[in-house]
């Protein structure tokens, strides 16, 4: 049964399974419903003549205010390892993570 949006219940479902989520009946009458509301909106939004307004990629008109990288002195490798619990070869050693 596809609504004013063209949206099935076949789609709501394949929409569900993508989702991995189970919609009991009265789940699928709802999300069916407010799909197509959304979908009905993006149709009336596609409608409104956007010719003569120019791509916005920055609405907020802040700038990068990253500082440049500097190379600046770091820890040595004893340095990072002196308070490890474990090392080994040079690598700091943890427990298993994953089960074998």
């Amino acid at each position: 049964m596809p609504t004013d949006t063209g949206i099935t219940q076949d789609e709501l479902d394949h929409i569900a399974g993508l989702a991995r989520i189970k919609l009991t009946e009265a789940e699928r009458q709802l999300y069916l419903s407010q799909l197509s509301s959304i979908l009905q909106y993006v149709d009336l939004l596609r409608q409104v003549d956007t010719s003569a307004v120019s791509p916005s990629f920055q609405v907020t008109s802040q700038t990068n205010v990253a500082r440049d990288d500097q190379i600046r002195p770091s820890l040595t490798l004893g340095q990072a390892q002196a308070n490890a619990p474990k090392v080994h070869d040079g690598y700091f050693q943890v427990h298993h993570t994953i089960k074998k």
